[in-house]
């Protein structure tokens, strides 16, 4: 139950993806906005998973109930989030899903997919027009893809004469929310449903959002934590950092929760927010799942503990996206990069660096190629960032395994040829061409690369497992 022992008797807000982030971060949120307002109501929640059903019967089996665990610093404090009210995988239950976005009760809709949940090219932010799954959803149910899902629903919504709504993305990329607005906008255009376009650019808003919290992939460890500190067993429970934050456009449509009584911000813009949060905190975490996988490392903190890696890391920021930040009012650069450093370094967690190595094509862009271009634009060689490139084209071409990646074959098959740098950062829909063929750049990525090749610091037989 959750801590005051009161629960939300109706489903106000329906949530796509939910996995460990939510439960830890959107879900306590929402749990927290009647926080100095006990008369206020609660909202519940609709919780979604994509395919798997393994936490939607752990949910469903605690009645939506189930642990946080915050750790850091040395403590712990844990809680039973009962925000949760029902839950459905969408593969298994389409109609359902569709019925809650129809339902003009339902007033919010927020979003944790993961950057390859959007099915999109990170280049043009359009549509991968290949997609099996989005050429599934194009032709018709069952719905493969949020876009899909939501396209479907959103349709339910406008026949239905239902309220407009809110849809907020909650994944860490650039502008998610006018990303998903266009892919709605581009899914609608492809199945002749200009009218449906029309309905929800007037009554859908998709305020971009900016998301702060580590949160591992929950495994049997942690289950244990949450057993040895709540007394509390299921398979929903999950671990994460105490820091938190929420910071979101102040653009919906419809009522929400009062999110900011739980310390979310509300902002007029949350876009600086996100690239600063982008390259303040995701960016170094790539360079030290990318350098610190192939030396061996398998946990963020381990990787922070390696002197060399820490120093590199540390100068990527300090030299490179610090300088890059975005003016942002109430954000200092300097103090969040050092924030950030001493959150990966904490081994309370023991978070995997696999976790974060997976899908790097979709997440190097905004989080180190946008900021490589502009050092490029300045007439700077950015050459903390074509040392992690490097050591990603090294892993294509070298490691035994790596993480998952919706564009592994096409990645592993340029990393192949005789001329791997040009071959990867040539792949014109996942790098800028400004960058793909900047022969200076190039030129930094492939001594990086050729550096590891025969300095013999990382081994051929190293992987992110």
């Amino acid at each position: 139950m959750s801590d005051d022992g009161v629960r939300p008797a109706r489903v106000r807000m329906l949530h796509l993806g939910a996995g460990a982030f939510f439960r830890a971060h959107t879900a306590v949120f929402t749990e927290d906005a009647h926080a100095g307002d006990p008369a206020g109501e609660r909202w519940g929640v609709a919780a979604v998973a994509h395919s798997s059903p393994a936490v939607v019967r752990a949910l469903r089996a605690r009645d939506g109930r189930y642990g946080v665990l915050e750790l850091g610093g040395g403590t712990a404090r844990g809680r039973i989030v009962g925000a949760v009210r029902e839950a459905h995988v969408a593969a298994e239950e389409p109609a359902a899903v569709r019925a809650r976005l129809a339902d003009p009760e339902v007033t919010v809709v927020t979003v944790t997919v993961t950057e390859a949940g959007y099915h999109h090219d990170p280049v043009t932010r359009r549509l991968r027009a290949h997609d099996p799954d989005l050429q599934a959803d194009l032709a018709g149910d069952p719905h493969r893809t949020v876009v899909g899902l939501l396209v479907a629903g959103l349709g339910d919504r406008a026949a239905a004469g239902a309220p407009g709504l809110s849809v907020l993305v909650c994944d860490n990329v650039d502008d998610g929310g006018p990303l998903l607005a266009g892919l709605v906008a581009e899914f609608c255009a492809r199945t002749g449903r200009g009218a449906l376009a029309d309905w929800v650019a007037e009554h859908v808003r998709f305020p971009t959002t900016v998301v702060d919290r580590i949160v591992p992939s929950p495994d049997e460890r942690a289950r244990a934590l949450v057993r040895e500190h709540l007394g509390w067993a299921d398979e929903a429970s999950v671990v994460s950092e105490t820091h938190r934050q929420w910071v979101i456009t102040d653009d919906l449509a419809a009522p929400r929760p009062a999110w900011e009584r739980a310390g979310a911000l509300l902002v007029p813009d949350a876009g600086p927010w996100a690239r600063a949060k982008l390259r303040l905190v995701n960016a170094p975490h790539t360079a030290l799942a990318l350098l610190g996988g192939l030396r061996g490392h398998t946990t963020v903190a381990g990787a922070m503990a390696d002197a060399g890696l820490a120093a590199a890391v540390t100068a990527l920021l300090d030299e490179e996206l610090v300088p890059t930040v975005p003016a942002v009012p109430r954000l200092d650069p300097d103090a969040t990069a050092r924030s950030s450093l001493a959150r990966f370094a904490d081994p309370a967690l023991a978070h995997p660096l696999a976790q974060i190595a997976a899908d790097t094509s979709l997440k190097i862009g905004p989080r180190l190629l946008a900021p490589a271009l502009e050092l490029r634009r300045a007439g700077r060689a950015p050459v903390g960032i074509a040392a992690v490139l490097g050591a990603w084209v090294y892993a294509l071409r070298h490691a035994a395994a790596l993480p998952r990646d919706p564009h592994a074959p096409r990645l592993v098959a340029a990393a192949a040829t005789d001329d791997p740098v040009r071959a990867v950062l040539g792949l014109d829909d996942l790098v800028p061409a400004e960058l793909g063929h900047d022969r200076e750049f190039l030129a930094l990525v492939t001594e990086a690369h050729d550096r590891l090749v025969t300095d013999g610091t990382p081994r051929e037989d190293t992987s992110w497992t």
